[in-house]
């Protein structure tokens, strides 16, 4: 007798912890395309003008941009493993004028430029390193540093609210 009852509250409370897992789980899908995040809150993002210095003309060559009237916006640096690590999210844009993403990170040894490809994955990647010529960096090897810092990117821009709500129909039509 105080098996089967054990086991009911075994099960009982398996059910009960499933469905609390449930619950606490839905709704909280990470978005996962930085690309599109950023896109749809374009407007919101309060962006400063580029330095004419901030995208190289190798950089460029490099991941498909056209510098020129670039924007960006810059986390504050931090000290990850020893190294101080500065990151700018830059909009730019590509020969056919199409909008580009791209995404620096700086260290004082160091800079990548990773172009974010619309669906949100790494596209190309650009490293330097003190005394080296500008190279393009296999995506292989870059993954891991872009992945990070696109998570970084990606918990500031959707903190910035949703992307602006399209005018109802009743709106539209003056009502």
């Amino acid at each position: 007798m105080n098996r089967s009852r054990s086991s009911r509250m075994q099960l009982a409370a398996l059910i009960c912890f499933a469905v609390a897992g449930a619950l606490s789980l839905s709704g909280q899908a990470k978005p996962t395309n930085l690309f599109k995040e950023v896109a749809d809150r374009k407007a919101k993002i309060v962006w400063s003008n580029a330095p004419a210095s901030m995208l190289p003309a190798d950089v460029c060559s490099i991941l498909g941009c056209v510098a020129g009237g670039d924007k960006f916006i810059a986390r504050p640096k931090v000290t990850e493993v020893g190294k101080l690590v500065a990151r700018a999210l830059i909009l730019t844009h590509d020969a056919k004028k199409a909008d580009a993403i791209l995404l620096m990170r700086q260290t004082p040894t160091d800079v990548y430029f990773f172009s974010v490809a619309p669906d949100g994955n790494l596209s190309k990647a650009a490293y330097y390193t003190t005394g080296k010529p500008w190279v393009a960096m296999g995506n292989a090897l870059s993954k891991p540093t872009f992945d990070k810092d696109k998570q970084v990117w990606l918990d500031y821009v959707t903190k910035l609210g949703g992307a602006p709500a399209a005018p109802a129909a009743a709106d539209s039509q003056g009502n």
